[in-house]
């Protein structure tokens, strides 16, 4: 494991760590996550977020900048999706270990793997 990889913990720092190896530009350092709807969550759904740029800067402080679709996990990826395309960004996605999506090239490059027991 090199060291890069070994600080890679994380979705964000799997994103950060692409960006800084220009593996992908700033604004496609993107993932897509779920959020169950629970007791103490404000807002579920499925939100597009990145760790540079806020994807929705009107969005309700609860969403933390993040453009948020449906909170039907398959209904809101595919809209998620489509947000991502229509600003750009045209390649595919990979699922790592957290459930993120994340650009395939990133998965690839740095990859976050479910960890064996």
């Amino acid at each position: 494991m090199s060291e890069e990889s070994a600080r890679i913990i994380n979705t964000w720092d799997q994103l950060t760590a692409a960006v800084a190896a220009k593996i992908i530009p700033k604004k496609h350092a993107l993932a897509i996550s779920y959020q169950a709807p629970a007791r103490h969550v404000v807002s579920a759904g499925v939100f597009i977020w990145s760790p540079f740029f806020e994807t929705d800067p009107k969005a309700a402080w609860y969403d933390h900048g993040r453009a948020t679709f449906s909170d039907d996990r398959d209904v809101g990826t595919v809209q998620a999706r489509e947000w991502a395309a229509a600003r750009g960004y045209t390649g595919g996605w990979a699922r790592n270990a957290f459930r993120d999506w994340v650009p395939t090239v990133v998965q690839e490059n740095f990859p976050i793997k479910r960890r064996s027991k």
